[in-house]
């Protein structure tokens, strides 16, 4: 990872805690770091081609075009994997930003409630009144704490469906890039065959 990839995943860390600053220096240097990462992905993309386009020249052509494009994936998969490690960084970033937020929320609803007057001793009721109810402050408590864990499940399942939904594309698009890479040997093989074949009554011709 890029010097900005640890810095990136050290200010998702603290932002969360380090207020409006913190926040600010982590979104800027994640923006930063994927522009580098789309830099570099564009730059392979181009050396690939290039490179692709000296193989036509050489003699193996097969073995030099496989060799350039093993390199190109290697270099791209490093790029997914730092990308991977910081849409990680910025996820965890996130859960502790709405952590807080419930925390906050739950100090500001218990600064403002009344406090409970203490309880007095009270006539005898009757075995057919209901009974009492709990403290209504520390009730409301639970039932916040309880929402807050349900939108927390609710959006930890969100990001897995999304991070199995990416995975997948990604699956798919190196299967379809293979796929094409195949298609294109095919079709050089056969257009090298053609080559051969039409060459044959041209010798035979000539002797």
């Amino acid at each position: 990872m890029s010097k900005w990839g640890w810095l990136v995943c050290c200010l998702a860390v603290l932002a969360p805690w380090g207020g409006v600053n913190a926040q600010d220096l982590a979104a800027d240097a994640a923006q930063a770091e994927r522009e580098r990462i789309a830099r570099e992905r564009n730059a392979i993309t181009q050396q690939q081609a290039q490179d692709e386009g000296q193989c036509q020249q050489r003699f193996a052509v097969d073995d030099c075009l496989r060799s350039v494009r093993r390199q190109a994936r290697e270099r791209l998969h490093s790029l997914r994997q730092q990308e991977e490690r910081l849409d990680e960084a910025q996820r965890q970033e996130r859960a502790q930003r709405r952590l807080r937020a419930i925390e906050l929320r739950q100090q500001e609803h218990a600064a403002t409630q009344p406090p409970v007057p203490t309880r007095q001793a009270t006539p005898r009721q009757p075995k057919s009144a209901p009974a009492p109810s709990g403290d209504p402050r520390a009730h409301a408590q639970q039932q916040q704490r309880a929402q807050a864990e349900k939108a927390q499940r609710r959006t930890a399942l969100q990001e897995q469906a999304a991070e199995r939904r990416r995975a997948r594309l990604e699956k798919e698009e190196v299967a379809r890039q293979r796929k094409a890479q195949r298609d294109a040997r095919r079709a050089e093989e056969a257009n090298r065959g053609r080559s051969r074949a039409a060459a044959l009554p041209a010798a035979s011709a000539a002797q």
